[in-house]
């Protein structure tokens, strides 16, 4: 197990990156098989969230913490050209 509690995410994608959707798909199987839930940004973080995460670049990153009071921390997946 990755770590001891079951933790709530939230996810971020940019829709536009291949990869994107790809490396979130493959963190949702992980989170799913140790217990923990998971939802999609859709405009606010969900009460108990433990982290956001943004699969994209740092312009999916900058984007979403202006479109959100973001009182979580967050873990960005590049998913660029870098």
């Amino acid at each position: 197990m990755l770590y001891n509690k079951r933790m709530k995410f939230c996810l971020v994608i940019n829709h536009k990156k291949p990869l994107a959707e790809s490396f979130a798909r493959d963190f949702v199987s992980e989170i799913e098989s140790q217990g923990s839930s998971y939802y999609y940004f859709s405009g606010e973080i969900e009460e108990n969230t433990d982290f956001a995460v943004v699969f994209g670049g740092d312009g999916t990153i900058l984007k979403f913490v202006r479109s959100a009071e973001v009182s979580v921390p967050i873990l960005g997946i590049n998913c660029g050209r870098m």
